[in-house]
């Protein structure tokens, strides 16, 4: 009986630790495109992270710096310094989602997260105060935020128990 409540709380943890939004209905909303009110990172988890369907998103934390995969097919790779914001970095994991991916693999991620976009866009604008073009802003902000506080972007790949690691530099 112990053993069987404590297997049973290891596969809880998780979820409990995802966010209290979870829990207080958010998530339905998030469903239909109601995600202004969320934050990038419970949106990236309530759009992105579905292992039954092979989709995750890994969070290590490491001595030095932060590491984040999201996995679809391939994994995008993201990484902080331990000492950045951490709401800054789910901003910008959020910005490479929606503004850095093809629209095949990130249209339903697009449709249901528009509300939050522009208030991406509205939050980051002050990066970039001498452009005034839509696309354009949402680039720039992103660029600045990698240079601002040392954020990476790459790609991951796992093959026959290998992992392969490519990162971009800004």
């Amino acid at each position: 009986m112990r053993f069987t409540l404590l297997r049973i709380g290891v596969y809880l943890l998780p979820l409990l630790s995802t966010s209290f939004h979870c829990w207080a209905g958010e998530v339905s909303n998030a469903a239909k495109g109601e995600t202004s009110a969320m934050s990038s990172r419970d949106i990236l988890y309530t759009q992105l992270h579905k292992p039954s369907e092979y989709q995750t998103l890994e969070l290590s934390k490491k001595k030095t710096r932060v590491e984040l995969e999201v996995c679809k097919d391939q994994c995008g790779y993201f990484e902080a310094p331990s000492n950045a914001p951490i709401v800054t970095f789910w901003d910008f994991v959020f910005m490479f989602e929606y503004w850095g991916r093809t629209v095949d693999e990130s249209d339903t991620f697009r449709a249901n997260t528009e509300s939050h976009e522009r208030v991406m866009l509205e939050k980051y604008a002050s990066e970039c105060p001498k452009v005034h073009d839509v696309s354009e802003t949402e680039r720039c902000a992103w660029v600045a935020l990698a240079k601002k506080h040392k954020f990476r972007v790459g790609i991951v790949g796992y093959d026959e128990g290998y992992r392969c690691q490519a990162i971009l530099e800004s």
